[in-house]
């Protein structure tokens, strides 16, 4: 089960600043490296969700 991976619109929040989900065509392809004290929020169909 190698090279498995979603791809989900997220919330991306450190500590100076909040990035919003982009729900655009031509958008989505940043790949986020978040540092141990960022916080992710991934947009799931119903609900928005923490990312640990």
């Amino acid at each position: 089960m190698a090279k498995q991976h979603l791809k989900l619109k997220c919330f991306f929040r450190s500590r100076n600043q909040l990035i919003l989900p982009a729900f655009g065509e031509f958008t989505g392809a940043f790949l986020m490296k978040p540092e141990a004290e960022d916080q992710v929020f991934v947009c799931a169909k119903a609900e928005v969700i923490r990312v640990n």
